[in-house]
């Protein structure tokens, strides 16, 4: 429960972090993860860094900024989510996102839980009406095929925003009938789709 608009807020995950910036909430972090994934965020180097060296929450770091509230997108698992709870901090922990109704949805509840509804609310309307702009040119093109690697053989498969990215931008996901959510691809199975675009 959030009585007040927090005033010094945790990011466990560069996704949250990058939020906060998107609706000009930036001053409110006080603490995220800094590093390649958010080096582009203004400001962002001035922040206190929560995360080791593969991107996992350092408990200590988190609990001594004596934050109001943290944001834990569903990359964070209950476990550590659980253990910020029991050292008395308020945690919010997001669901995965499969859709950009999902990432617009996900949009307006972190302005609502950090007070900057309206911000909020803009910049979903702006990412809706820049999909449904995309979605009107690209109709009736040809759809080429995509493969989108995400590092070590894993894809983005079918009930997966980045699936609908893909989708709206006109194309046809290579993963999306073999896939499900996100997981590794074979190089043989690439190789067969014959994608035209990485």
């Amino acid at each position: 429960t959030i009585e007040e608009p927090p005033e010094r807020v945790v990011t466990l995950a560069p996704s949250a972090a990058q939020t906060m910036w998107e609706i000009g909430a930036q001053d409110k972090v006080v603490g995220m993860p800094v590093g390649q994934y958010t080096s582009y965020l203004e400001g962002s180097e001035s922040k206190t860094n929560v995360v080791d060296d593969q991107l996992q929450p350092v408990r200590e770091e988190v609990v001594g900024l004596d934050p109001d509230l943290v944001l834990a997108p569903n990359i964070i698992n209950n476990d550590t989510v659980e253990n910020l709870r029991s050292a008395g901090l308020t945690v919010y922990r997001f669901e995965a996102a499969t859709s950009f109704d999902d990432v617009n949805t996900k949009t307006e509840l972190t302005g609502q839980l950090v007070g900057e509804f309206e911000s909020a609310a803009e910049v979903s309307a702006e990412t809706q009406a820049t999909v449904t702009a995309v979605e009107n040119a690209v109709d009736g093109e040809d759809r080429p095929r995509v493969y989108y690697p995400l590092g070590g053989g894993f894809t983005a498969g079918s009930n997966t925003f980045i699936d609908n990215i893909i989708n709206s931008a006109g194309a046809d996901n290579i993963a999306a009938e073999s896939i499900d959510g996100y997981a590794p691809i074979s190089a043989e199975v690439v190789a067969e789709q014959d994608p035209q675009w990485l």
